[in-house]
């Protein structure tokens, strides 16, 4: 392990990370979640609650992504189903 460190995610300057880091980490044949794409949807769907994007961080091991924190779903609606 090396330096730790975090540092808030920006979209126009950052989505490049994104993508490498959830490419490098998935493997289709273990199941290890969803391809990088689906990020890129779920940033700008009508299901994630852009208000809290600030939230969104990177954590870094030296100058490698480890981890990307994101706030996805709002905590309540007002419309039942969801």
């Amino acid at each position: 392990m090396k330096e730790l460190r975090t540092k808030q995610f920006q979209i126009l300057t950052d989505i490049n990370l994104v993508w490498d880091f959830l490419t490098d980490i998935y493997d289709r044949k273990n199941g290890s979640g969803v391809a990088a794409p689906f990020f890129e949807h779920a940033i700008l769907a009508s299901w994630m609650d852009n208000s809290y994007s600030y939230l969104n961080r990177f954590w870094f091991d030296g100058d490698t992504v480890g981890s990307i924190a994101t706030r996805e779903s709002r905590l309540y609606s007002k419309n039942p189903i969801l």
